[in-house]
């Protein structure tokens, strides 16, 4: 409630500037620190140490936890809006390839599901889709994971291509957080 409440109250002005392939409004939430201040920190809070500790257990001492998750509605409530995600992966598919990010893991976080009567949301993830594929066609298959309030899912940012479908009806809400791989110190 917190988290769509720190969204209404930026009203119709959009938190994050369009762009023509997602339709989701973001923010971003520190991970660490104490949880006093705003509602939507405390409100948070638990959900982000959910996160970094899932980010710890991967178990890479290669992979660094960013200090900051996050926070992204789909809003299909408001009119005139169909919010997606179109397929992408969340780094290159290739190691020193143009658009290079160094996000190695990517963890999403559910803070909500669909009401009765409303529809889309889901991840879909093209499984064993080609390092070329842009849209999936050559994916061994495609597993759907539906919203629902603290389902964590966890994949690799360089090898999954994945969308969201068109939420319509409710207001999807999630914590992402990417792990970025450590660089090695010049030489």
């Amino acid at each position: 409630a917190a988290a769509l409440a720190f969204f209404d109250a930026a009203g119709d002005k959009r938190i994050a500037e369009p762009a023509l392939h997602r339709g989701d409004d973001v923010a971003f939430v520190p991970l660490f620190g104490e949880d006093e201040g705003s509602p939507l920190r405390q409100a948070l809070g638990p959900a982000c140490r959910l996160l970094a500790r899932a980010a710890a257990d991967l178990g890479d001492p290669d992979l660094l936890v960013p200090e900051v998750a996050q926070l992204a509605l789909y809003d299909g409530c408001k009119r005139g809006l169909a919010p997606a995600y179109c397929a992408h992966r969340d780094n290159t598919s290739e190691p020193n390839g143009a658009g290079e990010n160094f996000r190695e893991a990517t963890l999403l976080l559910y803070l909500n599901g669909a009401p009765p009567g409303a529809s889309g949301g889901e991840l879909h993830a093209f499984v064993g889709a080609a390092p070329s594929d842009k849209e999936g066609d050559s994916a061994r298959r495609v597993d759907t994971i539906t919203p629902r309030a603290g389902r964590l899912v966890i994949f690799e940012s360089r090898t999954l291509l994945h969308a969201v479908q068109t939420v319509a009806l409710w207001r999807r809400v999630a914590l992402s957080l990417w792990c970025l791989k450590r660089i090695p110190p010049l030489a």
